[in-house]
């Protein structure tokens, strides 16, 4: 029933995109229409929408159904609705698709009934709805109790008017003694007219093959390798799986993989000895939990599997699934290390113990497991190669802790082995949602282990708990800092690592202890820091003075951004790093910790996010208005200098007003385009300024175009996009770009598309549905999350990149694209046209419209582009002309060398930096 229904609103709407209708009338199955619905046609007259409730008067007895039944299954019976081809209707189909994405299901306890419990919610959604009350419509046993029923096979009524449609809900011929299954208060004998519609009823159904059908088994219950589903069961463990975004195996194109998925364990963190099924199975059986309490937490529960294997198996049906239940998922990582252990391989240790301080010995380890290890202690040939790749887990996982100032409270001491595996059990109950692998996870226990030290220097600097940091790191202050942030690392220790580092110069000791008074200068006493020698602290404070108490003549710059990201925020920030050292004014990069952050070695400096400059002029900080709150914890106070920067974008024409105080920590807002400018400048009350933002050219250069690297067809023209499905879909525009791709070519034009998706994103809906849009052999889907340089690759293994986005704050992708010698096809509309024009790109119309709908972070009445698409499906069809996509290609490339490169730009950021300081001091550019 959950798919049957869930499917409804899907249908509903391909029949008005695809086939235009005027109006649609759904009925169920199960119902028997008597005569012309004209009550219905004369409702679109000035409704969208129309449904018939239930019920019109309470029942007033206590047999089923009852007024709470109905009440709890929803006011409106759905095996009826009639749509006429409006707004309305349209918007009605889209949140209804979006609710049963998920949320098809009967649950009774959590609101929850199929498709129909949602539309109680629509007579107050959709004004032009209509409610048709006739007694002749939807008659079923739910509202016998009400209606009179009357006639002959020629002229049934009810309550006297003739009877339009009648819902044989739950009747079977085959029992026609009963009225329906699913009541209990009426008899057929006791409504003789029922019994005569019945006998009709039933009769067309023999006379149609219904003997033969009821015999049909359900269609998706048996997969082509054979193995019967218990259906009851599996549809949980699917829920489950969407709602927590694990992954699944396609049931109808890799059978075998479902159903071990099905019968795995290790799959519920909290539960790893417990078959995936045997979950399900329990959650639904109390009877069997009380039988059989340990096979909770043990699937291997001896008592248990008698029962599966006597009784079990063939009541709950799951006999076929037995040959494919096999052992937990295998944490290559975890094992390899077990086993070396266990076999006391000191040898091992000793030989490769600098492995995590030095990349070289860590890759000869790999080449001894891939080698030694196979044939002494039987490792498998992936293992060296699943350790590899858990590598740039470990960066990652320490971007995590230190972004979420929770973890670091709950997991506040990491030096001891009993915290590190409650911290490595939440990162693997936590593991789907945080793309971690366990491997990755099992990889960050060990190093941490190998590391304690490096750890805690690392907290040390970092910790914040999510809260401005009260007491900063520094020489001054270090038992103090022990103290608050629960340090293990001795106070030696940190001293002796403290004064040697050299990403913290004797200012920044000084300022995060006593602020910028420079007038502690001159008392020798108190500027000493206590267990320097003398002649160190003589030399410490001698530099100090010279620092602090000299007048500068250039500016030093503090910058902080996402600077490890696979983003476009992330390439922002590192971008504005090319052009300050194109400008060689002296400057510190503070890296954001993120989620997403990527390196190729595991962390080997205490200093991992680096450290600001405490005497700085001007900070830049690129991170946009909706992560002020989440960056500000993790910057030291001493970051902020004289005049504050926040580098913005935002990509619809109004910065919501929700992020107006997200401004307050800075003097101006620096934003890539004038179209994000005029955004910006309605919310925030700082002065907006453009800089554009700046291009890896020397990437850009290397990149080199492998269509076989990526899979792609060699003797074919390739049309491209790629997007990061973290941004919101219908921004970026991916369907329509879909439509006007397949409405451009045959399939005899030698034509691609290819989306590259910014990592694996199935389970949302929004995704799911460009993915169903996705019937064509000629379009294809890439779903991975690649380097920085591989991005260029596969954009130089196209031939044209487009961009039928709605908004953009800049359009990276489309100048790295213009860069790399592509003609680009996109919207003529926001932040691009500050680098795109009718010479060097081809620009779609696009008129602006008005969101009738939130989407994600834009409001409803967000104002954002609708690109032609009939006019992009010609513009494609014109680049198939191999001498203009040249010309195109070779214009983008120069007009955007000559506006995007950082060596051209640091001279218009040195103007920018002097003239925001120029107006405390006299800096120059």
């Amino acid at each position: 029933m959950e798919l049957n229904t869930a499917v409804k609103p899907f249908v509903l709407s391909e029949l008005f995109v695809a086939r235009n209708y005027d109006t649609l009338i759904y009925l169920d199955p199960d119902i028997w229409i008597f005569r012309y619905l004209e009550e219905i046609y004369q409702a679109f007259s000035s409704a969208s929408i129309v449904l018939t409730p239930h019920i019109r008067r309470p029942y007033y007895d206590n047999h089923h159904p009852s007024d709470l039944s109905i009440l709890q299954s929803g006011t409106y019976n759905l095996g009826f609705i009639g749509l006429k081809n409006t707004k309305s209707a349209r918007s009605l189909l889209d949140w209804w698709m979006q609710k049963l994405y998920h949320d098809c299901v009967v649950d009774i306890p959590k609101g929850l009934f199929v498709d129909q419990k949602w539309i109680d919610l629509v007579p107050g959604f959709f004004p032009d709805t209509k409610i048709i009350h006739d007694p002749s419509y939807n008659v079923a046993y739910w509202n016998l109790h009400e209606r009179q029923i009357s006639g002959d096979i020629n002229n049934w009524k009810v309550d006297e008017q003739p009877l339009a449609f009648f819902h044989f809900s739950g009747y079977l011929p085959i029992a026609p003694d009963s009225i329906s299954t699913h009541q209990n208060r009426h008899q057929i004998n006791q409504i003789p007219d029922f019994a005569n519609i019945a006998v009709y009823y039933g009769a067309a159904l023999f006379q149609n093959g219904y003997k033969t059908s009821i015999t049909w088994p359900y269609a998706f219950e048996t997969l082509s390798n054979g193995v019967r589903l218990p259906m009851h069961i599996v549809r949980s463990v699917m829920q489950w799986a969407s709602r927590t975004g694990v992954p699944t195996p396609n049931p109808r194109t890799h059978p075998d993989d479902f159903c071990r998925f099905l019968m795995s364990r290790g799959y519920l963190p909290e539960r790893p000895n417990v078959v995936l099924l045997y979950f399900f199975l329990l959650q639904q059986r109390q009877d069997l939990v009380v039988a059989f309490p340990h096979a909770v937490d043990n699937s291997d529960d001896s008592d248990f599997r008698n029962w599966l294997l006597n009784h079990g198996g063939h009541e709950a049906q799951l006999q076929d699934l037995f040959p494919y239940e096999g052992d937990k998922i295998r944490d290559n990582v975890a094992d390899l290390f077990f086993r070396l252990r266990q076999a006391n391989r000191v040898d091992v240790f000793a030989a490769f113990q600098d492995m995590w301080i030095n990349d070289d010995v860590f890759n000869c380890f790999l080449g001894w497991i891939a080698t030694h290890g196979v044939k002494e202690m039987g490792f498998e040939k992936n293992d060296a190669e699943c350790l590899s790749n858990a590598r740039a887990g470990v960066f990652r996982i320490f971007n995590l802790y230190f972004l979420r100032g929770d973890l670091q409270v709950k997991f506040m001491k990491l030096w001891e082995k009993y915290q590190i595996e409650e911290f490595a059990e939440w990162l693997r109950q936590h593991r789907y949602t945080l793309n971690l692998s366990l491997n990755e996870i099992s990889l960050f226990v060990e190093f941490i282990s190998a590391r304690p030290v490096l750890f805690e220097k690392i907290r040390f600097l970092y910790q914040n708990f999510g809260k401005k940091q009260k007491i900063l790191p520094s020489l001054y202050a270090i038992d103090d800092r022990r103290y608050l942030c629960s340090i293990a690392a001795n106070t030696n220790q940190i001293f002796t690592w403290l004064k040697k580092e050299k990403a913290i110069s004797p200012a920044d000791h000084f300022v995060a202890h006593f602020g910028r008074d420079r007038s502690i200068l001159n008392d020798f006493s108190t500027c000493s820091v206590p267990g320097l020698m003398a002649m160190e602290n003589f030399d410490f404070i001698k530099t100090l003075r010279s620092t602090l108490a000299v007048e500068r003549s250039y500016p030093i710059i503090n910058m902080a951004g996402f600077l490890t990201a696979p983003s476009g925020t992330g390439e922002a920030g590192r971008g504005i790093v090319a052009t300050l050292k194109n400008t060689k004014l002296p400057f510190r990069a503070v890296t954001l910790p993120h989620v997403q952050a990527q390196s190729v070695g595991f962390p080997k400096q205490p200093a991992l996010f680096g450290w600001p400059s405490a005497i700085a002029d001007l900070s830049i900080t690129v991170a946009n208005a909706d992560s002020s709150k989440s960056f500000e914890h993790m910057l030291p106070s001493l970051y902020w200098a004289n005049k504050n920067v926040g580098y913005w974008v935002w990509e619809t024409e109004t910065l919501p007003h929700h992020f107006k105080n997200s401004d307050t920590l800075f003097d101006e807002i620096w934003t890539p385009s004038h179209y994000s400018a005029a955004a910006i400048r309605k919310t925030s009350r700082r002065n907006v300024r453009v800089f554009p933002h700046v291009l890896d050219f020397p990437a850009l250069d290397r990149a080199v175009a492998n269509r076989q690297a990526f899979g792609l067809p060699t003797e074919a023209i390739l049309f491209g996009f790629a997007f990061d499905p973290n941004s919101i879909l219908e921004r970026k525009n991916v369907a329509g770009l879909v439509q006007a791709f397949q409405d451009a070519f045959r399939d005899n034009d030698r034509c691609y598309l290819v989306l590259k998706v910014n990592g694996q994103s199935r389970g949302t809906y929004e995704y799911e549905m460009i993915r169903a849009r996705v019937d064509s052999d000629r379009i294809l889907v890439m779903e991975m999350t690649m380097s920085h340089e591989k991005t260029f690759d596969f954009i130089k293994s196209l031939d044209v990149y487009v961009s039928l986005h709605r908004a953009e704050g800049f359009g990276l992708t489309c100048a790295e694209a213009m860069a790399l010698g592509l003609p680009v096809i996109a919207s003529q509309y926001s932040g691009n046209l500050d680098f795109m024009t009718e010479q060097n790109s081809l620009l779609v119309p696009t008129q602006v419209i008005e969101t009738d709908r939130p989407y994600g972070p834009y409001p409803a009445g967000t104002r954002w582009g609708d690109p032609d698409l009939a006019a992009a499906s010609h513009l494609m069809r014109t680049l198939l002309d191999v001498e203009k996509r040249r010309f195109i290609g070779e214009e983008a490339a120069r007009s955007i060398r000559k506006t995007l490169a950082p060596e051209l730009l640091a001279n218009q950021l040195k103007d920018m930096i002097a003239d925001i300081l120029n107006q405390d001091k006299g800096y120059s550019a």
